[in-house]
């Protein structure tokens, strides 16, 4: 699927900003909300550029394809965090912080 910078980039923030990182419930209600604004401007520029129909199926399979690569994400986590565990592989504390966020 073809997607613009644009596009790219909201799909981006939408997928990447985390209301259930480890933060205050204020921090999580704001990053909800902006999720939801840039999920309804991403649709509505998406209808502006291709008309409805097209834009419906766009935005739902980019929607889809976000949901995928979250559990892709989250079982190769889970996988490095095994292979941690078992010391099979070697990981500096700063790597272990940004993978695990361990301080």
């Amino acid at each position: 699927m073809e997607i613009n910078f644009n596009e790219f980039a909201a799909f981006k923030a939408i997928t990447f900003l985390n209301p259930d990182a480890d933060i205050s419930l204020e921090s999580k209600h704001a990053i909800n909300e902006e999720r939801v604004l840039i999920t309804k401007q991403l649709y509505a520029y998406m209808v502006q550029k291709d008309g409805l129909e097209k834009a419906i199926y766009r935005f739902g399979r980019l929607i889809l394809m976000g949901t995928s690569m979250s559990k892709m994400a989250c079982e190769s986590k889970e996988a490095v965090w095994i292979a941690d565990f078992f010391e099979n592989i070697g990981f500096t504390s700063f790597a272990k912080e940004l993978i695990f966020g361990d301080h």
